[in-house]
């Protein structure tokens, strides 16, 4: 019964998606249908999750909830810095909705250029932040995988793999970006092959 609702609501998504071949209002609900459509796939894709991707983009609604989710568990992370890419974003779409046949795009263009701005900024983000918390720990180096693997790799207790790893006093800590701050783990399970070497005081 599940499935069978699955496909007719997947169905009714494709339909609103082959709007983009016919004109008016059809057009209208199928170019807005098809930017949710991108948005989602490239939010899993970002996420690390392909069959979601898919599914995100075939029909995009039961995606929703996991994006939403992972967005509002680290939203103490993002509010440092996500006015200015979402503010660059809105600015372009703003100058794009002068022009008629952009108009109904602008929404993707916000993402379009929001993302690309927002990624490297994080990536700053979280490598300061974690030196931060690590010099008050009384740490001058840190191991750390970058921004976008954390995002493909969030679960990472359940998978035996760390954001970032750092020793005080023969002490392990491993990084959360839930809590933005260091934590105190046994070293073995943390040992993971891939990170950053990093040193704080140049940071």
């Amino acid at each position: 019964m599940i499935a069978l609702l699955f496909l007719l609501l997947a169905a009714l998504w494709f339909w609103l998606l082959l709007g983009l071949r016919k004109s008016g209002r059809r057009w209208l609900y199928g170019a807005l249908a098809l930017q949710f459509s991108v948005l989602m796939t490239l939010l899993m894709l970002f996420l690390g999750s392909g069959w979601a991707a898919l599914i995100g983009f075939i029909w995009p609604l039961p995606t929703v909830l996991p994006v939403s989710s992972v967005l509002l568990q680290h939203s103490s992370f993002y509010a440092d810095f996500y006015y200015f890419p979402l503010g660059a974003g809105l600015c372009l779409a703003l100058i794009a909705a002068i022009f008629p046949p952009l108009r109904i795009w602008t929404p993707l263009i916000v993402v379009a250029v929001a993302i690309p701005l927002a990624l490297p900024m994080a990536e700053k983000h979280s490598r300061n932040l974690m030196c931060q918390r690590a010099i008050a720990l009384g740490a001058s180096e840190i191991k750390r995988h970058s921004f976008l693997w954390s995002l493909r790799h969030t679960r990472t207790n359940f998978l035996g793999e760390a954001h970032g790893l750092t020793t005080v006093d023969g002490q392990s800590y491993a990084w959360s970006y839930r809590r933005l701050d260091w934590y105190p783990v046994t070293s073995q399970p943390y040992g993971q092959p891939g990170y950053i070497q990093t040193a704080c005081s140049k940071a």
